[in-house]
Parts: structure tokens; sequence; C-alpha cells
């Protein structure tokens, strides 16, 4: 083992982008992404159904996202509480950006 290479963080990778491909290492944060992915415009009830978790761990991870700017939160009259309805899209971060750099990171380069 005495050949293996220490890994390090490329400089160009922020803590708001370290944190958010942190995020990317949770299974149910990287369900719930994929599936806003895939279904723009999903109630955080659909997003739990999509990623097999409960409502409050995928409003939980939800949240999270959307700190780091993979999703937006969308609220707009209609059925919900307080008559508020609740819509999940893609944030302004590129997910398939975040993905490459922790892609590069876990492979070394």
């Amino acid at each position: 083992m005495a050949n293996v290479p220490a890994r390090s963080h490329p400089p160009a990778i922020t803590d708001a982008l370290r944190d958010a491909i942190r995020l990317m290492g949770s299974e149910p944060a990287a369900a719930i992404l994929r599936a806003v992915v895939t279904s723009p415009g999903l109630t955080t009830r659909e997003a739990a159904v999509l990623a097999g978790t409960s409502e409050s761990a995928a409003l939980r991870h939800l949240k999270e996202l959307a700190r780091h700017g993979l999703v937006l939160q969308v609220q707009t009259p209609g059925i919900g509480r307080g008559g508020i309805a609740t819509t999940w899209h893609l944030g302004s971060a590129d997910p398939q950006t975040v993905v490459d750099v922790w892609l590069r990171h876990v492979r070394g380069h």
C-alpha cells in the first residue's frame, strides 16, 4: 500500500459544491434528486413515493438539496396546507456538473 497516492480536494471545489457532493453520497437524497430530475413538478409526497422514503424524510432531503441549489421549491395558490401547493423542480445548479466534479474527485483526477 506504500504506492497508493493520497487524494486531495481539487481547489476548484467550493465548500457549497463539496456539501452538494456529500449529499450525492446519501442514497435517499440521490433518489429524491433522481425523482425530481425525471419528473419535475413533484409534490413532496410524490417524491417520497418515488424515492421509497417517508414524506418527512423526503422533505428534509428536498430542503437540503434546495439549500445547495440542486432543486427549487415552487409555491403556488392551490390545494395544500394554507391553500398553497408546493412542487419541486430542478434548481439553478446543474446536477450534471455536480456529478462530473464528484466523479473526477472520486477517481482522483
